[in-house]
């Protein structure tokens, strides 16, 4: 398989030690196993939103999930950057918002302490109004995603 780690960091810092989940070449499960005894939060990195695979399964979520108990463990998870509420297409926005939501349901199950949204700024100015503009259209992006979430 992989080389395991020397020593388990897991509660020895007066913080959590953590790391992302594709350390090893590797899915998701096999990574967090192999990474869970040694550390107290996996980063899911959920980069890729479009295709059939490129989101978890709820088979994976839910494993996830057991092995989350099994080891005293927590997640993070980051959320897809090949869309962006930003974007200047309106349709696009809305695809990247409902993809956001719909992801933030798959995970909801893992109890994440962090949902992690990189918004890019993909402007070639930085005239007020664009700026203006862009800000806007990530603010009203990023409420329809909380009221989705219940927040």
């Amino acid at each position: 398989m992989y080389p395991t780690l020397r020593k388990s960091y897991k509660d020895v810092l007066p913080f959590n030690i953590g790391t992302t989940s594709f350390i090893y070449p590797d899915d998701y499960v096999p990574n967090v196993k192999m990474l869970g005894p040694y550390l107290d939060e996996i980063e899911l990195l959920l980069f890729e939103s479009q295709g059939t695979d490129a989101l978890p399964s709820r088979a994976i979520i839910s494993e996830l999930c057991r092995l989350a108990g099994e080891f005293d463990l927590s997640y993070n998870v980051h959320l897809p950057t090949d869309i962006s509420i930003s974007d200047r297409d309106s349709a696009q926005q809305q695809r990247a918002a409902e993809t956001m939501i719909r992801v933030m349901e798959l995970v909801r199950p893992l109890e994440p302490s962090s949902l992690i949204l990189h918004v890019p700024y993909g402007e070639k100015s930085y005239d007020q109004q664009i700026v203006e503009n862009w800000r806007d259209r990530v603010y009203q992006n990023l409420v329809k995603i909380k009221s989705a979430a219940g927040k």
